[in-house]
């Protein structure tokens, strides 16, 4: 997999949170996964946000924290966002 700049996390809040957070992605696109993270690096869960800008997830069971979002899209990855659960 290759990072591509066009592939962005926008914004996520409230961050830090713990309950909710919204992630708001640059733009919809196909077969498109968004993964959170673990602040080692496992995987916690992952999202379809195929054809979303925008997508809520509850963090309410997650361990306090930090952990990573990050989209993959046809081979491409973005950048890590990172976010605080309290």
């Amino acid at each position: 997999m290759v990072n591509n700049p066009k592939l962005k996390v926008l914004k996520i809040f409230p961050n830090p949170s713990s309950d909710k957070v919204t992630i708001v992605l640059d733009s919809p696109l196909e077969h498109t996964v968004l993964y959170l993270l673990h602040q080692e690096g496992y995987i916690v869960n992952e999202f379809d946000v195929s054809n979303k800008k925008e997508l809520d997830c509850d963090v309410t069971n997650l361990a306090q924290g930090q952990y990573q979002f990050v989209l993959v899209s046809k081979g491409y990855y973005s950048e890590m966002t990172s976010f605080i659960k309290l």
